[in-house]
């Protein structure tokens, strides 16, 4: 997508609080000067430290990003910080924690794009760009000298839907426990992996034939109903002190990648220990950034594979 622009060495862009050190990094190696907007304990940026952030920083790229599926109100006022802009910049908004569909997309120029990533919402890889211009497609010998890549990436997705067969399947706790975490270590490596290219590299035509088929209506259906059990089940919970939800309303519930839990620095790391005692395998989300310094975010298991009594389990421990 930055080659339809050819982003020169040094170019800034500006990113969200929460963006994790490892993104950042890949940007950094790809050129980029990173610069930061606040984000509160909410995961909402109000819109007048927007606008002094962009009049500071006059950036070349903005990223507008949708936490863990929540719609982000920024891209709801756009008009109003739209205008601080430099006529040049590029708008990306970042949807990799939701499934785009393609004809509900409304551009605000010809410099927003939109990117996806399948992997992170549903079990098959890839990733979209959506723009309002053609936009160059990844020549011959690109594709070949990104096939290692490709691979690798591809080898590490494998090693992990291998693992998680085993946890569906497995009978007793310890292979549960061992297959568990094998298929969370093959993701982290797969993730570490992801966006290391200096080159874009092309996607598998299988996965793009299989994203076609992806049943948007009964994921949506299933995850808002699973979002209303977590609201009710968590409700003593995130009334107490050390835990709280972030701003979000219920057209999100379908679009949520996990249920989300923020909780202060003082129990994070005692209550994530909690769950992994008792088999939730789970890890800090949006981490390694400023945001993450302050407070930590966890997602709760969410989707088709997750049965209604495992959200009433999953929501007894925290109590």
């Amino acid at each position: 997508m930055l080659s339809v622009y050819r982003v020169k060495q040094g170019t800034t862009i500006l990113v969200p609080e929460f963006y994790c050190g490892d993104v950042v990094e890949h940007m950094q190696e790809h050129g980029l000067k990173v610069a930061y907007y606040p984000v509160n304990p909410r995961l909402v940026t109000p819109l007048s430290d927007l606008v002094q952030v962009i009049k500071e920083s006059r950036p070349d790229i903005i990223v507008v990003f949708h936490p863990v599926g929540i719609t982000n109100d920024l891209m709801r006022e756009v008009k109003t910080w739209q205008k601080y802009l430099l006529p040049t910049t590029i708008i990306i908004e970042d949807c990799v924690h939701k499934i785009i569909e393609e004809k509900k997309i409304t551009f605000v120029s010809e410099r927003h794009f939109l990117i996806d990533s399948l992997r992170k919402v549903v079990p098959i890889q890839g990733s979209n760009l959506y723009s309002s211009i053609p936009v160059p497609a990844i020549g011959r010998w690109q594709s070949w000298q990104t096939l290692p890549y490709r691979l690798s990436v591809l080898y590490y997705w494998l090693v992990m839907q291998f693992w998680l067969l085993r946890t569906y399947y497995a009978s007793v706790e310890h292979i549960y426990l061992k297959a568990s975490r094998r298929a969370d270590l093959a993701m982290v490596q797969g993730y570490d992996l992801i966006g290391s290219s200096l080159l874009a590299s092309p996607g598998i035509k299988v996965m793009d034939y299989l994203s076609r088929r992806i049943p948007l209506g009964v994921i949506e259906k299933c995850k808002e109903t699973q979002a209303k059990m977590y609201l009710q089940a968590l409700l003593p919970l995130v009334k107490t002190a050390n835990f709280w939800l972030p701003t979000m309303g219920r057209s999100d519930y379908k679009y949520l990648r996990g249920f989300p839990l923020i909780m202060s620095l003082t129990v994070a790391d005692e209550f994530l220990f909690h769950l992994h005692a008792n088999g939730i395998n789970i890890r800090f989300e949006l981490n390694d950034g400023p945001w993450s310094k302050k407070q930590k975010i966890i997602y709760l298991p969410m989707g088709l594979h997750v049965r209604n009594t495992d959200i009433l389990s999953i929501a007894h421990l925290g109590m």
